[in-house]
């Protein structure tokens, strides 16, 4: 799992200046796009679409707050509401980046109507330039420059880089475009002299090209903190706006590196990582029984281990090794990858057999999808932003091995096909993203990890060491990330007293065996029944006298029992709990 943590911090200069309350004034839509379409602007214009919306990072690299636009289906709709359509003067701003610039490429407008220049919208033009322009909706000046007028603004765009732009609209001859705070020249082409409107609703991301059947122009990139105003904002205040929420990073003091390679035994050794002197030195911190793929979280200082066959998880301390008890998902993910953290704390993990990448919820097991197709083949994940990929399009990228060496952007959907960035200087078992925001990779059966520099396509080795001595990894997995500070240290989190929790997996199983986990409050000696539904004892398990504040695991032989339903009752001294698994073969 990679995931690096920024704590951003706003400039307090500019968060705060008299100003910001009237950037409030005559505003009739603020979509923030923070994984939603509502209008944060009080008026509840809120958003809406036909198709399916997705989200990517913003402008501060803040996770699925950005709407994500694909160039051909994705789009967003303002209410139908007249008081929507205004005349001179209004303002039109929002935050973009581009995938790509060539043809038109549509920001927003304030109507979406068939066969007429209506209503006022930004766009990049085929030539390249940022333009606003508006239309005089009538219907006898067709698609031509009799029935809108442009403003283009002399600026050179740039792919994979955040702008924000702003129109303001104070009449036919007096249109002035910023990029950020700069004031852009520009020239005017086209004879429209006001703004009509029709009864079609204004949108982000498309506008109509041509009559029907004429597909629409789209937008191919992200957009951001839309604001559409009913007034002409000052300069004063378009000072404020592009310098609004400006962050900084702030320093790590520690962030770590940790490997977890597979054995011959069929177990996963996870270790911690330190680089010096181009030397990565391995310190071990806990074996696991089953090939498992890791995700670090820096805020919570654990590690998340996933079964790469059926997803149960558990959390390893690194301060420790203490191992936490097994948590099943609740869908079946299978030949899992690679992990991440994402910076909600949700952990992505990736399934070569499915073609997916799942978004997981560590507090209750629940999955969703969270890129619908991914062509996955071993590999790995890292969340965040990476040097190199700039403009931080995507959030989440995958490497894959094996044919497919290349680390690729997700494009969180279906349709939307994922982006090959940069090809891969080995044919990836694992990835992290370092401090400094630069990839490493571990390949099989080597003796280094590779230090990869997306910039200057340089790489560089840094030798495995254990013990002193050479290592070699057999199918090694890398996570990273900096711990933050908090109240606790890790190693109290862990030994902090919880309730009792008995966990069977896997759960459902094909297999031949289930597992029960349990860690005990209060040293005790305790049994398991497992019993079919109608209370025959199907098999009892015993221990010896148990340790509290250790993980420990019974393991039953169900090769007999045929499909269905069982119980299961966990009984001590101190302690009783009940559950229930079910076999499908």
């Amino acid at each position: 799992m990679k995931s690096i943590y920024s704590i951003f911090v706003f400039v307090a200069a500019l968060f705060w200046h008299p100003l910001n309350a009237q950037l409030s004034e005559g505003l009739l839509i603020h979509y923030s796009l923070n994984g939603n379409l509502n209008d944060v602007s009080g008026n509840n214009y809120n958003g809406t679409t036909l198709g399916s919306v997705s989200y990517v990072s913003d402008y501060t690299s803040n996770a699925e707050s950005a709407l994500f636009a694909n160039g051909v289906d994705r789009y967003v709709d303002f209410p139908e509401d007249p008081a929507l359509e205004v005349d001179f003067p209004l303002t039109l701003s929002a935050r973009v980046n581009f995938n790509g610039i060539s043809g038109t490429q549509i920001i927003a407008t304030t109507d979406f109507a068939t066969n007429v220049h209506s209503g006022a919208w930004l766009q990049v033009s085929t030539n390249g330039l940022i333009t606003a322009a508006f239309g005089n909706g009538s219907p006898n000046g067709g698609f031509n420059s009799v029935s809108r007028r442009n403003k283009f603004g002399n600026f050179s765009l740039q792919t994979n880089t955040w702008y924000q732009v702003t129109a303001i609209f104070n009449g036919p001859n007096d249109i002035d475009i910023f990029i950020g705070c700069e004031l852009l020249t520009g020239f005017y082409e086209g004879f429209a002299t006001s703004i009509g409107y029709t009864d079609a609703p204004g949108s982000l991301c498309r506008k109509r090209a041509n009559p029907n059947p004429t597909p629409p122009f789209y937008l191919n990139g992200a957009i951001d903190d839309f604001r559409y105003w009913d007034r002409a904002l000052t300069e004063e205040e378009i000072t404020i706006l592009c310098n609004e929420e400006e962050v900084v990073d702030a320093p790590c003091n520690l962030f770590q590196y940790f490997l977890a390679d597979l054995g011959a035994d069929g177990n996963t050794t996870i270790y911690g990582l330190e680089f010096a002197d181009e030397i990565a030195q391995l310190t071990p911190i806990t074996t696991l029984d089953a090939e498992a793929h890791i995700a670090y979280n820096g805020e919570t200082g654990l590690i998340y281990a996933f079964d790469k066959l059926n997803g149960a998880y558990r959390t390893v301390n690194p301060a420790t090794g203490i191992q936490g008890l097994i948590q099943n998902l609740d869908l079946a993910v299978t030949e899992i990858t690679g992990a991440a953290t994402a910076d909600n704390g949700d952990i992505l993990i990736m399934s070569q057999s499915m073609n997916q990448i799942f978004r997981v919820d560590p507090n209750s097991g629940s999955v969703s999808v969270h890129d619908a197709y991914a062509p996955l083949l071993g590999g790995d994940l890292v969340f965040g932003a990476v040097q190199g990929f700039g403009g931080d399009l995507y959030n989440t990228y995958f490497a894959t091995r094996e044919g497919n060496g290349g680390v690729y952007g997700a494009v969180p959907s279906a349709d939307g096909a994922d982006i090959l960035l940069v090809n891969a200087p080995a044919l990836v078992t694992g990835m992290a993203v370092t401090e400094n925001l630069e990839l490493i990779f571990t390949e099989r059966d080597s003796e280094f990890l590779t230090l990869y520099n997306i910039q200057s396509e340089m790489t560089s080795g840094l030798a495995l060491m254990l013990n002193d001595q050479p290592f070699i990894t057999s199918d090694g997995d890398l996570a990273s990330g900096c711990t933050l500070p908090t109240n606790n240290s890790p190693t109290d989190a862990v030994l902090t007293e919880q309730p009792f929790e008995l966990t069977a997996y896997p759960n459902p199983t094909s297999g031949n065996t289930i597992a029960f986990e349990f860690q005990l409050n209060l040293e005790d000696e305790v049994s398991i029944q497992i019993t079919s539904t109608r209370g025959e004892l199907m098999q009892n398990l015993s221990s010896g006298l148990l340790d509290p504040k250790t993980v420990h695991k019974l393991v039953a032989d169900i090769s007999s029992l045929p499909n269905g339903i069982y119980l299961y009752r966990l009984m001590g001294k101190t302690v009783t709990e009940n559950g229930k698994f079910m076999v499908t073969r």
